[in-house]
């Protein structure tokens, strides 16, 4: 654990300084005397609109993971799904593609009582319902602004490879749970590929601990099915819900700005930029998302003014739910590490803890 603590610290300080020579580099070539006139007209409301947005954001995220624990037949506190929002939230800020999120929720999940077969089966379920919410909202954006989007070779080719980086994500977890023969073949050139450069210390039995990890998780997923339709389209819907307020925050920060744009082209303009981040290689899209920013809304926002709009989206997009995450993940982990037991998420005055388990 103590060395994915320390790849976690290495992330987050590369992200912090890629955010910072982004945001610097953006803010030195956009903000003029114009940008403080425009700052004194900013209307107060749109920043409660966004403050609104993610905290709605936020719940249906954490109402989302209480649907799909539910319909796995497993329990968590409504305090506990909140946290466990967090902490994924501020390890997919931290982690390239923003993926770091994943793995720590199915370790928590594990370590206050859920089994890590029914965690990836969460996990990977909340993956694809963001991914294909995502998808829609891109799809969304082409029909309505397909020339202008493709006419640009940068956007294009991003467009392409996040189109590729998708196909393999459903490919692979879809045919992990539905076909695990599959996935055990696979896993047979792994293990020779460990076996050949000696990776790992126990390959044989990662192997076959991953292999009946994803049966369990087959068996969790069709149980979404059979038993608990209405849990898991709680789940789904939610992840809809939380698409939809993160889109609608950028929409806020524009007009609070009192920059005009029209409904449905805001509307696109936020949902392509949303798709095409969530696929980026840098710690929290940092560098690159400000890049997309500037040429997808070039002409749509004042030169002087883009710099201010790319902050405050931050700031209600990630940093505001980064900070809050990394407060309740530096607690947890701490905790784990200095006591060798697993915390209870609820960090009450009371001594609540479940002696550590097997690591994942």
């Amino acid at each position: 654990m103590s060395k994915k603590l320390s790849k976690s610290i290495k992330g987050l300080i590369l992200f912090l300084i890629l955010s910072s020579l982004s945001i610097a580099a953006v803010l030195y070539f956009t903000v003029d005397s114009q940008t403080f006139d425009a700052l004194t007209g900013i209307r107060p409301i749109y920043i409660i609109f966004c403050l609104v947005f993610w905290f709605i954001g936020i719940a249906a995220d954490a109402a989302g993971l209480l649907f799909l624990v539910k319909g796995s037949d497993e329990k968590i506190r409504i305090i506990d799904s909140f946290k466990l929002s967090f902490a994924r939230l501020f390890f997919n800020l931290i982690t390239p593609f923003t993926f770091g999120g994943q793995p720590v929720v199915i370790y928590i999940l594990k370590k206050i009582g859920v089994p890590s077969g029914k965690g990836s089966s969460i996990v990977v379920t909340r993956l694809l319902a963001l991914t294909f919410f995502s998808v829609l909202g891109a799809i969304f954006s082409l029909l309505f602004l397909g020339n202008r989007i493709t006419s640009q070779p940068t956007l294009q080719l991003t467009l392409i490879l996040s189109g590729i980086m998708v196909t393999a994500l459903y490919a692979v977890a879809l045919i992990g749970l539905l076909y695990p023969p599959f996935m055990k073949q696979i896993f047979k050139l792994l293990h020779s590929f460990f076996i050949k450069f000696r990776i790992g210390k126990k390959p044989d039995q990662f192997l076959e601990s991953a292999f009946q990890e994803i049966h369990h998780a087959r068996t969790s997923f069709q149980n979404y099915f059979k038993k608990h339709l209405s849990s898991f389209s709680g789940g789904i819907i939610c992840a809809g819900i939380l698409h939809l307020m993160q889109v609608f925050i950028l929409m806020s920060v524009i007009q609070g700005l009192g920059i005009n744009i029209e409904f449905v082209e805001a509307f696109s303009l936020c949902s392509i930029l949303f798709f095409l981040i969530s696929f980026m290689p840098t710690p929290g899209s940092s560098g690159l998302g400000e890049g997309l920013f500037i040429i997808l809304f070039a002409g749509k926002i004042p030169s002087y003014l883009i710099g201010i709009t790319i902050i405050l989206w931050r700031i209600f997009f990630q940093y505001l739910t980064a900070l809050i995450g990394a407060v309740i993940s530096a607690r947890f982990f701490s905790n784990l590490i200095m006591n060798d037991k697993t915390p209870s998420l609820n960090e009450t005055g009371e001594n609540k803890t479940i002696e550590n388990s097997t690591e994942l």
